[in-house]
């Protein structure tokens, strides 16, 4: 009887002990999704504040030169 109740014992012992940790991450876990959110926002904060960059495209220049019905494109770079 002695060895029956140390087993049950035991495995009442692995289970709260199982459940705990199980609880332990998940709480873990929303904490790092609430920290990745509030991260994210930060972020999003500073990207609006800072002043947009002025988007200049580079167009090559084209320069035409006729020669006797031959038309020769030079790119400047």
């Amino acid at each position: 009887m002695y060895d029956v109740e140390r087993i049950i014992y035991l495995l009442v012992g692995l289970v709260v002990f199982g459940n705990t940790f199980l609880f332990m991450g998940f709480v873990m876990t929303v904490e790092d999704r609430k920290n990745e959110k509030r991260k994210r926002k930060t972020r999003s904060k500073a990207k609006r504040k800072a002043k947009p960059k002025s988007k200049k495209k580079d167009e090559p220049i084209i320069n035409y030169i006729e020669e006797d019905d031959i038309i020769i494109e030079e790119f400047d770079d």
